[in-house]
């Protein structure tokens, strides 16, 4: 498979690419990323709150491989703060990457599925894409977005054969020293299902350990 993946070159989303590149064309892309390409590996700089970029890697993925079979938005930011303390800046920072970002993303993906009959988004969510927390409530709003968007490209697209799903973890351990958080493993685990299913068939949300 051809995939690419937002947000793939730190934290979870580099844990998935590395698991993934060992069976498939993987394109990692996030702000911070370096031009690099190796055999069935590239790494593009994109910012994902810029049309002209996520439109950019897709374009990249099409010339190179012909086409694209899943993308993976697991670019995101979390800011912990007592909901009064958020400034309009923190708003505009979260809201423009989970939020405004991922609608880009599957915009431009999805448009390209239509042409190809075919393709599957995952989008990395959190438990706090149903519940709210302390201190997460910016946060906890743009999740709640998040899977309003997933829920809406399937509803929208899904008899075309593009489907969308959602993964979302409790919270999680990357260190691998806490049994009882969700690891890394576990997120690829859920991942790696929802790739390997037929084509007429999805599951539009999976929860990964924690609590609602």
């Amino acid at each position: 498979m051809n995939i690419i993946i937002f947000g793939g070159t730190k934290g979870i989303g580099k844990e998935i690419a590395d698991s993934l590149r060992k069976k498939h064309i993987v394109y990692v892309c996030s702000k911070t990323a370096s031009v690099f390409q190796e055999e069935r590996f590239q790494s593009l700089p994109c910012d994902i709150t810029k049309e002209e970029d996520v439109n950019g890697v897709v374009a990249n993925m099409i010339i190179g491989c012909g086409k694209i079979d899943v993308v993976i938005n697991s670019a995101g930011i979390v800011l912990m703060k007592p909901f009064l303390d958020y400034t309009s800046e923190d708003m505009d920072l979260v809201f423009n990457t989970n939020i405004k970002g991922s609608c880009l993303v599957a915009k431009a993906v999805v448009s390209i599925f239509k042409k190809q009959k075919g393709g599957r988004i995952i989008h990395l969510g959190s438990t706090r894409s149903f519940t709210v927390a302390p201190n997460k409530s910016v946060y906890a709003m743009s999740k709640f977005a998040l899977r309003a968007l997933n829920k809406s490209i399937n509803l929208e697209f899904n008899k075309k054969g593009i489907y969308s799903s959602m993964v979302c973890p409790g919270k999680v351990d990357i260190t691998g020293l806490n049994p009882q958080l969700v690891s890394p493993q576990d997120i690829i685990q859920a991942v790696e299902k929802i790739i390997s299913l037929p084509n007429n068939t999805n599951i539009e949300e999976i929860i990964v350990g924690g609590m609602l």
